[in-house]
């Protein structure tokens, strides 16, 4: 949501009584710092949501103190980023645009003059900070957490080429990236700062196909399998998102691989996170819970044994002069700040989950259920974040050695720096 200036007005308080749509003060200072003697009225619509909106993080501000302003400015910027799809589209300089077999591919310039890529109309990649932190963390993490020397990459899904270029900062083996269009590839050249012209780099090569085919017949295994930023909600995309298709690629990954699913919070209702979680857990038992560098996203990290993290060799990696510059543009500055992204071990996860259905082939929820997302993001974004921090835990379980070198003493200071998000109330509205 964003409020344009016709939809509220700031002004004193006055000795008339307040409207019904006045958003009462302490509503909106729990949202964002205004002198005492003013008072806010909105739209009718509005003053409900900024009311929710309060209610729902409120609590959150007060623990945070200082840092309210900054996570409200995130949580605010990530609406106006997912919300503002089409209106930023309608409102493109386009600089692409292609009609092909299976998909139309558009490059754009929207409003804020950010560059995107979308496919039959939903954006993929681009420059935006919601994307960056997308490509940044589909990238890094599964590298990062990789125990593997050397390890051999496959992405499914080419987006801008940011995961690329970024898994390419690390010492493997080769990095492989399956893409179904065709235009995708050819739309690249509209993001050199994003890819840095990957396509042309030593141990990269593009597999022109349809991922989820590669994954039943190649055979090759592979050491991180990194599934690209696409929504469960577009016609056809929901076949990533199945118990399937994470058997697949389960059998792709070699004894020590990892696998990562992108998982799209603010697309995807508190039950239909549940479950997209819940259908991963089926494929891969060991299953972590993260969150992307900047909180637009989670990403669910799938393994055939428990993951243990070796400190030593995350500083190493993190150390590396193309991985250190790519964190640095999400503000990941060193491994605290990249642990502070832990969200749940495994049983914390199986708790969240709690029962339900799976997401499979033959009864696909994700893509049929109704894509309400599109309208309401932020209040999904909101209500997912509450009910991963009720199940968060500290990373510090995982880690094999070297956390006394870490933080500069005591492996037990390290849990309360990993808290980024303080605790909100147990009970979220309804």
């Amino acid at each position: 949501m964003v409020l344009e200036p016709d939809d509220f007005a700031i002004g004193p308080e006055g000795p008339d009584p307040a409207p019904a749509d006045l958003v009462d003060r302490g509503t909106w200072r729990s949202l964002t710092l205004l002198p005492d003697d003013v008072a806010v009225k909105t739209s009718s619509h509005h003053g409900t949501f900024l009311r929710d909106l309060s209610d729902l993080c409120g609590p959150w501000t007060e623990v945070a103190g200082d840092l309210q302003d900054g996570i409200f400015g995130q949580i605010l910027d990530a609406d106006g980023e997912f919300q503002a799809s089409a209106k930023l589209a309608d409102a493109a300089d386009v600089l692409s645009y292609r009609e092909g077999i299976g998909s139309t591919v558009k490059v754009f310039r929207d409003k804020h003059g950010e560059k995107l890529v979308s496919i039959d109309g939903f954006p993929v990649a681009g420059t935006t900070r919601g994307m960056l932190d997308a490509q940044e963390s589909l990238g890094n993490v599964p590298l990062l957490l990789s125990r593997v020397t050397s390890p051999h990459v496959g992405l499914i899904g080419f987006g801008a080429g940011g995961a690329s270029w970024e898994s390419l900062q690390y010492d493997v083996a080769g990095v492989d990236c399956v893409e179904l269009v065709p235009a995708v590839i050819a739309a690249a050249t509209w993001f050199p700062e994003i890819n840095h012209d990957v396509l042309h780099a030593p141990r990269y090569r593009v597999i022109m196909g349809d991922g989820r085919n590669y994954a039943m017949i190649a055979s090759r295994q592979y050491d991180v399998i990194s599934v690209d930023a696409t929504t469960p909600k577009m016609a056809g995309d929901g076949s990533l998102y199945t118990l399937e298709f994470y058997r697949l690629i389960a059998r792709r990954l070699s004894p020590d691989g990892l696998a990562v699913q992108w998982l799209p919070f603010h697309l995807l209702s508190p039950a239909e996170a549940r479950m997209t979680a819940r259908t991963f857990l089926a494929a891969f038992p060991h299953t972590t819970l993260w969150l992307s560098p900047l909180r637009y996203h989670g990403l669910l990290v799938g393994s055939r044994e428990p993951l243990h993290i070796d400190v030593q060799a995350l500083r190493r990696k993190m150390e590396r002069p193309g991985v250190r510059q790519g964190l640095a543009r999400v503000g990941v500055h060193g491994p605290v700040d990249f642990l502070a992204e832990f969200v749940m071990n495994e049983d914390a996860l199986r708790r969240y989950v709690d029962g339900g259905p799976l997401n499979t082939d033959n009864h696909p929820y994700l893509e049929f259920t109704p894509a309400w997302s599109y309208v309401v993001a932020l209040r999904y974004a909101l209500e997912n974040l509450a009910g991963f921090q009720q199940h968060r835990q500290s990373a510090v379980p995982l880690l094999d050695q070297g956390a006394e070198h870490l933080i500069g003493g005591g492996g037990q200071r390290l849990r309360p720096l990993l808290l980024v998000l303080p605790a909100p109330p147990r009970a979220t509205p309804a």
